[in-house]
């Protein structure tokens, strides 16, 4: 089934509109309209529009995206530091490494889900904020377990549960983020803040291994920064 006129010519698809109106014509057995003056107006609109450019300033320009822009670009960093964090550190789990990587990447086939379902009842940025504190809960309960004293056995259980906890919940936000990130942005410079999102993600991936290094000194201290930094992504 062909697309509309209308549609065709509002996507520059002149040839094809053409192509419509004659069918169209042709089936109610009128003669073809004259489409010259339509085709000059839309050749003007494709000028103006190649003559506008948009370039990575585009989204620092208005307060309100400059803002945006910032913040959720802290944010994108925050979720690929933890997320890579976490998979990173996945040798300190207790058991089997190869059980316990099967298992961080299990729990995201959930999340994909579970965040769909919530985006569309509660939005996303409600969606995001809980997922977040979801995540920040589990690694408060790692660095707590940390330092508890208890059965060896329990301990390394618990830590895993709170381990997979922390992914599961950034995992989640992460796709919630996704999608509000997009939605902040006006229609033309939306693939350029997109993009400069996932820029910044890439600082936050290129942080994680680091935590690694931070084992040999305190094991609670990977967490902890994990928590600070979750907490401050809340309140913002």
């Amino acid at each position: 089934m062909p697309e509309s006129f209308r549609w065709l010519v509002s996507h520059k698809k002149l040839d094809d509109a053409k192509k419509v109106i004659e069918t169209m014509a042709k089936f109610n057995g009128v003669p073809v309209p004259d489409l010259s003056d339509l085709e000059k107006i839309a050749l003007k609109g494709m000028e103006r529009e190649t003559k506008r450019t948009y370039t990575l300033l585009d989204i620092f320009k208005s307060r309100f995206l400059r803002k945006n822009t910032l913040l959720h670009a802290f944010m994108w960093m925050t979720c690929a530091y933890v997320y890579y964090a976490i998979s990173f550190n996945v040798q300190k789990l207790s058991g089997n490494i190869y059980l316990n990587m099967s298992l961080l990447s299990i729990v995201e086939m959930p999340a994909n889900a579970v965040t769909i379902c919530l985006n569309n009842k509660f939005g996303r940025r409600k969606t995001g904020i809980l997922f977040f504190v979801v995540c920040a809960l589990g690694a408060l309960g790692v660095a707590l377990i940390e330092v508890t004293s208890i059965d060896p056995d329990l301990k390394g259980q618990l830590l895993n549960g709170f381990a997979l906890t922390s992914k599961l919940g950034i995992a989640a936000a992460w796709i919630s983020l996704s999608v509000l990130s997009t939605e902040v942005y006006p229609t033309v410079v939306r693939n350029i803040g997109y993009g400069f999102q996932n820029t910044a993600a890439r600082v936050g991936a290129m942080v994680a291994p680091q935590m690694v290094y931070l084992v040999s000194h305190t094991c609670i201290m990977p967490f902890n920064l994990l928590f600070g930094v979750l907490e401050e992504n809340y309140i913002n």
